[in-house]
């Protein structure tokens, strides 16, 4: 019986972390009896989500081109070709990672997918680290933020895909939260869970997305607009190098600039007590409402806000030093 474990995301939890850790270790993983199979690019396995897609996801154009009925085929190619690892290697248990399947529209095929090729009684189980909404946010703003100078829409309503993912297969859901991760740290967490000895594993790269302050989020949403305001979801040269100079001069002041977060009246409508969250809890004991002080009639909507200036708290006298620092 072949067991398989899909860790589906959720977006801007460590996803690529975990999967660096992994692909860097298959051989370790393999000797433990997990098969962490060769992506087709990339760490990841979001070419396998494509079948049950509607379209080229963004960042796997560049891979796939635009024509989606080509992507699909390489992505069926694909799981073909896993299938075919998998064979090769009996009794061992597969791992694949996306966060591309937390999304994908008809991952309502993928039992009868998984049953043609892994045959009927293949067990899955999906696997998602979910962050407070008002967290997660401010880390999409930021993606955002390098490719754009408009600011995404709230992603929080998206935790109710978790509903229709668990009518697919049993999910495992975990907080993703210092102080509820196994070590605080997502390839303890999932190595702990998945039953994984992960002291042979070699060491990751480091972190591969930049993290910035409050203040070099202003700057960014700043110079995009001034210098790319046509290019919506377009990453350019000079923005990442300003990026690195940003985190250059954090890291050589530590201290001296904000810790981006919401401003608390948007902090508190986001983090609210909503049916899906309470349904999170009562489920997996998932818990990511939180109470930041603010009575609901002073509560705002984080819709329609447009400035990074309105949306976080930072420092003006920072802001300067960081325009100074780099050259803006």
């Amino acid at each position: 019986m072949r067991k398989i474990i899909i860790h589906i995301g959720q977006p801007k939890t460590g996803t690529t972390a975990l999967q660096r850790a992994l692909i860097r270790n298959r051989r370790p993983l393999l000797r433990q009896g997990f098969l962490y199979p060769k992506p087709k690019f990339g760490n990841n396995h979001g070419v396998l989500t494509v079948p049950f897609a509607r379209g080229v996801q963004r960042s796997m154009v560049g891979h796939l081109g635009k024509d989606y009925q080509q992507a699909r085929q390489v992505g069926m190619d694909h799981w073909r070709a896993v299938a075919a690892e998998a064979a090769r290697n009996p009794d061992t248990t597969l791992v694949l990672s996306s966060e591309f399947f937390f999304a994908a529209p008809d991952l309502g095929q993928l039992p009868g997918l998984i049953g043609e090729l892994f045959g009927t009684e293949a067990q899955i189980e999906f696997v998602a680290y979910l962050r407070t909404p008002s967290e997660h946010f401010i880390s999409l703003v930021q993606q955002k933020l390098k490719a754009s100078h408009k600011l995404p829409p709230p992603g929080h309503g998206r935790l109710k895909r978790l509903k229709d993912l668990a009518l697919i297969a049993p999910v495992h859901a975990r907080k993703f939260a210092r102080d509820t991760l196994t070590d605080g740290d997502i390839v303890a967490d999932f190595c702990a869970y998945s039953g994984i000895d992960r002291t042979r594993f070699r060491r990751a790269a480091g972190e591969a997305n930049i993290s910035i302050c409050a203040e070099g989020m202003v700057l960014i949403q700043d110079y995009r607009r001034r210098h790319h305001a046509d290019a919506s979801n377009v990453f350019t040269k000079d923005t990442n190098r300003l990026l690195r100079a940003i985190a250059a001069e954090e890291a050589a002041h530590p201290g001296c600039y904000t810790r981006p977060r919401l401003r608390p009246e948007f902090a508190q409508w986001m983090d609210q007590d909503t049916p899906i969250l309470t349904w999170l809890n009562r489920k997996y004991g998932v818990d990511l409402r939180k109470d930041h002080g603010v009575p609901a009639d002073l509560m705002r909507d984080v819709n329609g806000v447009e400035e990074v200036t309105d949306l976080v708290a930072f420092d003006p006298d920072a802001l300067a030093q960081l325009r100074s620092a780099v050259g803006l």
